[in-house]
């Protein structure tokens, strides 16, 4: 499911663009992209909610409230986001306040989330792998926009040569990089 969720997401972001459209377009990519939204934190739900169950049977009392707190966070974006797809249907006008609930509903679950990380320091993100990911994941950015430089440098070299326009853009390229 989080493969499908993934897919999706990379699917439908290359198409995202919140205000854009005209009254006659099809809102589908939209109404997908709450779709999956309401999938991911549903699946979040569930895992939460897994661990939750294992921890009582464990007798890990500490856990259980605030892993219930965290599935039922992401339990209510599952819902809103759920309520979202009715916003999306085909050929109706659309408001541009949908997009303000998107936002809403995840700065929301993001601040109650990382407080319950703060409050229960069991839950927190200190010895966990989450440093080194977000390290990793920097350097595969930063490596794509490198080949991304490259491949732009190398398609104005493959003319003749760069020239004014071709000059000052690798020149700003180099100052940013």
């Amino acid at each position: 499911m989080q493969f499908v969720v993934f897919v999706g997401f990379a699917l439908v972001g290359s198409q995202f663009q919140p205000g854009g459209e005209t009254k006659d377009d099809n809102h589908a990519n939209f109404r997908t992209l709450s779709v999956l939204l309401a999938m991911s934190r549903g699946l979040l739900s569930l895992q939460y909610l897994v661990v939750l169950i294992f921890c009582a049977k464990a007798k890990y009392n500490k856990l259980i409230l605030p892993l219930g707190l965290c599935s039922f966070f992401y339990l209510l974006t599952t819902a809103a986001f759920a309520v979202m797809i009715l916003a999306f249907k085909d050929n109706q006008p659309y408001h541009t306040g949908i997009y303000s609930l998107w936002y809403i509903a995840l700065f929301l679950e993001t601040a109650l989330v990382l407080a319950v990380s703060s409050i229960w320091r069991m839950l927190s993100f200190k010895r966990t792998h989450l440093v080194e990911r977000m390290g990793l994941l920097s350097l595969i950015v930063i490596g794509e926009g490198a080949i991304g430089v490259t491949k732009t440098v190398s398609a104005m070299m493959s003319k003749k040569g760069p020239d004014q326009e071709g000059s000052a853009l690798i020149f700003t390229i180099i100052l940013v990089s």
